[in-house]
């Protein structure tokens, strides 16, 4: 098949520059995105045991998208500093073990982290009073001071729940037995009733007889906190999603990275070429390649061009939409939201902190740290709009609070010491079937994840066109870091890249 010559027609605003480089034989590839998904996705082509590709990582921001967010918070008043990653990338053993399996290959140090699952509600009267007149986090202290009915120690660092303040003791111990005992038989169920195809999380709940009032106080706050979207729409997502989390992760230690993420980034980036402040306008097919076309600076910068053999998109599915014609509708079907965090100050009001240099190198404080408990107050709230939700509210030691909420709105008149957005990738059953049918290209099995033949979609699948997708929804499970590294390791496979930190088959 002929090549087309790397032009492209002067559109209507912009200079358009065409760049070329003499490769020799390696084979050109154009990463778009510079997530847990780009990241790895780079590295591994990168270390291609036969040196095959030479690879290029375009990000639209200044800073590489997965640190991008994170900042260091300096209390005034003694210089100490602290490290606030956002979102908060507390990761389990057992479900995240293609991470883990990746951070051992890379000496990236973590260590299990204590924390203390407080769950706490406003009541449905109050916020319909409050809610026209209170921004949706009332204020860091009073979040900090919200009275829990329940609390759980994660990592089994406490035998026996914690009694919460003002909460008599035998009505407690019997809270504690009727806790125990449905957690007890909802994960029994997840290990024995499988899922029906296209079965609802809240579906498959009913199924199972989980009693209501531990569903609406336990388990739906906690998950839909994990996947940051409202009770309904997790509910609304896919049985087998939760099953499987909870399967996989079930007596497994929760841990962080020690040092923060910008040593994952440190790792994975070291040696590759990103362009940052890039942002990727169009991604053509043409012939046997794929012309790429973004905007340099921002908003009024160059255009530019370049011809690349193959192009991952490790984005969201919008961004997908955006830039590439052939998934345009596809993409469409797959649901998405905005969340946002911020890092508030905490209930000491006498805390002087403020956001210093991006980067700061912590001491090694994770002997430490594992000893230290952090609480998790995830507070469910009720409004008209998006009936249920929970918010987040993650203690810092420093005295500073991570908030983390789909409602966001609030922030602004908290005066937050930062602020950051993203999307959110929501499943459905229905948005399942789409990913898979795009996402599954050959039979055979990588690891614990079974790769299914294809079914009868005819439309565009994983790879046509010289494209690949990658990211934490590009999988069949909750759109988690697990699932940026199963894509990236599954688009290095589909290139005949060895994995270094799997074994021989």
């Amino acid at each position: 098949m002929t090549r087309e010559p790397p032009w492209l027609a002067k559109p209507e605003t912009g200079e358009l520059s065409v760049t070329t480089r003499p490769l020799g034989n390696k084979m050109k590839v154009a990463i778009v995105g510079t997530g847990m998904a780009g990241l790895a996705t780079g590295y591994l082509l990168q270390h291609d045991e036969l040196q095959r590709y030479s690879v290029t990582l375009f990000e639209k921001g200044d800073r590489i998208s997965l640190d991008a967010a994170s900042v260091t918070l300096m209390d005034e008043r003694d210089g100490t500093c602290s490290r606030v990653d956002l979102p908060m990338r507390a990761f389990a053993g057992g479900f995240y073990s293609s991470l883990m399996a990746m951070y051992d290959h890379l000496g990236i140090r973590y260590h299990a982290k204590r924390f203390l699952f407080a769950f706490a509600d406003v009541a449905r009267h109050e916020e319909r009073i409050d809610e026209e007149k209170s921004p949706s986090l009332l204020s860091a202290a009073a979040a900090t001071t919200t009275s829990p009915y329940f609390i759980h120690s994660s990592n089994n660092h406490r035998l026996l729940p914690i009694r919460p303040p003002g909460a008599d003791a035998i009505g407690h111990f019997l809270e504690v037995v009727f806790v125990l005992a449905c957690y007890a038989w909802f994960t029994l169920c997840c290990f024995v009733v499988e899922p029906r195809a296209r079965e609802s999380y809240g579906t498959y709940l009913k199924r199972t007889r989980v009693p209501r009032r531990f569903v609406d106080r336990y388990l739906v706050p906690l998950m839909s906190s994990v996947a940051t979207c409202s009770h309904e729409e997790l509910l609304a997502s896919p049985a087998s999603d939760l099953t499987g989390y909870q399967r996989q992760g079930f007596g497994k230690d929760h841990f962080v990275v020690s040092h923060g993420v910008q040593d994952v980034v440190s790792a994975l980036s070291e040696g590759q070429d990103i362009r940052l402040s890039s942002e990727v306008l169009r991604v053509e097919p043409c012939g046997s390649r794929v012309r790429l076309v973004w905007r340099t600076g921002r908003g009024d910068g160059d255009l530019v061009e370049e011809m690349f053999d193959r192009v991952v998109l490790a984005v969201d599915p919008g961004a997908v939409a955006k830039v590439f014609d052939p998934l345009r509708s596809t993409m469409s079907r797959i649901p998405t939201r905005i969340v946002e965090s911020a890092v508030l100050r905490g209930a000491d009001e006498f805390a002087k902190l403020r956001v210093t240099e991006h980067s700061y190198k912590q001491h090694d404080t994770a002997a430490f740290d594992a000893q230290v408990a952090d609480t998790l107050l995830l507070r469910s709230r009720f409004t008209g709009t998006e009936r249920g939700y929970t918010e987040a509210l993650h203690t810092i030691s420093c005295g500073a609070l991570v908030a983390t909420s789909i409602a966001g709105g609030g922030f602004d008149e908290l005066k937050p010491l930062h602020r950051a957005s993203f999307w959110r990738v929501l499943r459905t059953p229905e948005s399942r079937e789409v990913v898979n049918d795009v996402m599954i290209n050959r039979p055979e099995k990588h690891g614990r994840y079974p790769i299914l033949r294809r079914g009868e979609y005819a439309g565009w699948h994983n790879g046509d066109d010289g494209v690949w997708l990658a990211g934490g929804w590009c999988w069949d499970g909750m759109v988690l870091l697990e699932g940026c590294i199963v894509s990236a390791v599954r688009v290095a496979q589909d290139f005949g890249v060895r994995i270094p930190w799997e074994s021989p088959s």
